[in-house]
């Protein structure tokens, strides 16, 4: 192997180190949603589970809340895109949140077969190296 192959295969092993590491970032932000998802699923639980009244607290953003009341907690507004909002049942936003939270299981999924193909192919430009 001449010097410009070992030029050409190193450049090749920083290319996929790059996109291993896009690739992790993007995984560990598919977390974080997950982990949202999974705390939306859980109130939505609480919800099912209340009255008709409930003292809530309201995020305003920045860790600030206010108290509030939900006074119908068996009908939510549902974001449908475009600035678009439907009334739906805490059962319909229920079943919507599980089917996202599978959507990214699955995608998680494929992120990690994709990076495991990535580094078994640096591993052998390691071994073409040596």
């Amino acid at each position: 192997m001449n010097e410009q192959e070992k030029q050409q295969k190193y450049l090749e092993y920083q290319i996929i180190s790059q996109q291993i590491e896009q690739m992790q970032q993007q995984f560990t932000q598919i977390q974080h949603q997950m982990m949202e998802l999974v705390k939306v699923n859980d109130t939505l639980e609480e919800l099912k589970k209340s009255d008709d009244q409930r003292e809530i607290l309201i995020p305003l953003g920045a860790g600030i809340f206010v108290n509030g009341n939900v006074s119908n907690p068996k009908n939510l507004i549902t974001n449908i895109g475009m600035q678009t909002a439907v009334n739906k049942s805490v059962d319909e936003v229920n079943k919507l949140v599980k089917e996202q939270i599978q959507q990214l299981n699955e995608y998680t999924q494929q992120i990690k077969d994709e990076i495991s193909k990535l580094a078994l192919h640096q591993q052998n430009i390691v071994q073409y190296l040596q």
